[in-house]
């Protein structure tokens, strides 16, 4: 079973970096082709409800990534007296984060 978790983190790793790599090509593609010179041209960008949804998407496996990477480096390397702690610490920063980019991505004006 430990097998099997293992290579699951490890396909779901490579797919939340390929997303994350997508969405960041995305808005340097946008801000290529668009060449946005005024607040109005981001207002608009920002305020498109395919990139809120996307942004979203990119939220969400951005935490899922970096939890998946923090996890596997405190399991394998980490003393066990601090494992539990940092895990939990690193847990609240996570969901502190989604929550603060959540915001941020739909209630922008």
């Amino acid at each position: 079973m430990k097998e099997y978790l293992g290579k699951s983190n490890w396909i779901a790793q490579r797919v939340t970096g390929v997303y994350v790599l997508m969405f960041i090509a995305y808005v340097f593609a946008w801000y290529v082709i668009e060449k946005p010179l005024v607040y109005s041209d981001w207002e608009g960008f920002l305020n498109d409800i395919v990139f809120q949804i996307l942004a979203t998407i990119f939220s969400i496996t951005v935490v899922y990534h970096s939890w998946l990477g923090i996890w596997t480096v405190l399991t394998d390397y980490a003393p066990e007296a601090h494992e539990e702690l940092t895990l939990r610490l690193s847990q609240l920063i996570h969901v502190l984060y989604l929550a603060w980019m959540l915001d941020l991505i739909w209630r922008w004006p």
